[in-house]
């Protein structure tokens, strides 16, 4: 119960209400007196943890919409709710912005916009503690978490960066499924694309059967300027057990994301978008106390489109007349001096001319 108030935000009235009711004290269809709040949908993926990212953007959620009874949408692909009118909102990372399938560069969709950062997902690499695997581009077959998800677009993207989506067979599945896959040598390796720190990588950690190896090569060749929305960045030391020296990865810009304002609200199929085909965009006086909520002093990245209200603004000054009197009076004490000395050098120059 504490955890469903202090950590997911709930209402400690309707927590304390489901609890009485499940212990049989209350009846079934007991209800708060006064709460008519309607259920406000949240997306997030099934790795997002509660704990850390996934919770900062349900409390910010609830923050943002306090009339509403917000409630989570978990599914491994996003795109699943693109026709169902449920998630208001979702938690999306700066790749889901993009269609990144097949090669050349990515495509913008347009349709969705961030609303406010939450944090930052890196790629974290998995393998076997006695395998000899030490890079990505030495391994055959990598598991990348649900079908569909936020590890497995991630890793379609990094592998085609290095040029390796053609070499790489990526095995989708169940995080613990593929864990145990790992250890039987049937995988070389698992990618995933979770915040620093996170609770189920740094479970795997402690067993001391697997270790994280740097992400290499993505600097050499033009990924940075092919998909630009992923960073290079560094999982610092010590982070996990048994973790002695940083890892070299790549990070993306998570965020708060919702419709875009536009005349037909239809939605494309660009990408992954978690937002309803018929949604209505989220009010700017919304989009400013979930940022507020969320207090994050980073700017939301160049990289993706965001709500206008967030985005800077050009201060337009008027060229006016300088109206100073003491200002203008030395300008024209400076006029008077020149046409003085232009006096002065006409009347010498006449002087060494004149014939004795």
């Amino acid at each position: 119960m504490n955890r469903a108030v202090e950590l997911e935000g709930n209402n400690a009235a309707t927590v304390a209400n489901s609890f009485l009711i499940a212990k049989g004290i209350l009846p079934k269809d007991a209800k708060i007196a006064g709460n008519t709040a309607k259920d406000l949908f949240l997306a997030m993926g099934t790795l997002d943890d509660i704990s850390g990212s996934g919770g900062k953007a349900l409390r910010a959620t609830r923050t943002a919409f306090p009339k509403r009874r917000v409630r989570i949408v978990r599914v491994p692909n996003l795109g699943d709710l693109v026709n169902s009118d449920q998630a208001r909102v979702a938690l999306l990372g700066a790749e889901a912005f993009y269609n990144a399938e097949g090669g050349g560069l990515p495509v913008l969709d347009k349709t969705v916009e961030a609303l406010g950062v939450v944090g930052y997902r890196m790629a974290h690499i998995l393998s076997a503690a006695n395998s000899p695997v030490s890079s990505i581009s030495q391994m055959k077959k990598l598991g990348v978490g649900p079908s569909g998800g936020t590890s497995h677009r991630s890793a379609a993207i990094i592998l085609n960066g290095l040029g390796l989506i053609d070499k790489i067979e990526m095995i989708p599945g169940n995080l613990e499924n593929q864990a145990k896959m790992l250890q039987k040598n049937q995988l070389n390796g698992i990618l995933l694309m979770v915040e620093q720190g996170h609770r189920q990588v740094t479970d795997l950690m402690r067993t001391g059967t697997f270790k994280l190896i740097s992400l290499t090569g993505w600097q050499e060749g033009n990924a940075v300027m092919r998909f630009p929305f992923f960073r290079l960045s560094r999982i610092a030391a010590k982070t996990y057990p048994d973790q002695k020296s940083a890892i070299e990865t790549v990070s993306a810009q998570t965020v708060l994301a919702g419709p875009s304002p536009k005349e037909d609200f239809g939605t494309g199929n660009a990408g992954p978008v978690a937002i309803a085909a018929t949604g209505q965009p989220v009010s700017d006086y919304v989009i400013l106390r979930l940022n507020e909520a969320l207090s994050m002093e980073e700017k939301i990245d160049p990289t993706i489109p965001s709500a206008s209200v967030l985005r800077p603004r050009k201060e337009v000054r008027e060229k006016r007349i300088q109206s100073d009197y003491f200002t203008s009076g030395a300008n024209a004490l400076v006029l008077v001096v020149i046409v003085y000395l232009i006096y002065l050098f006409l009347a010498e120059e006449k002087q060494t001319r004149r014939p004795r």
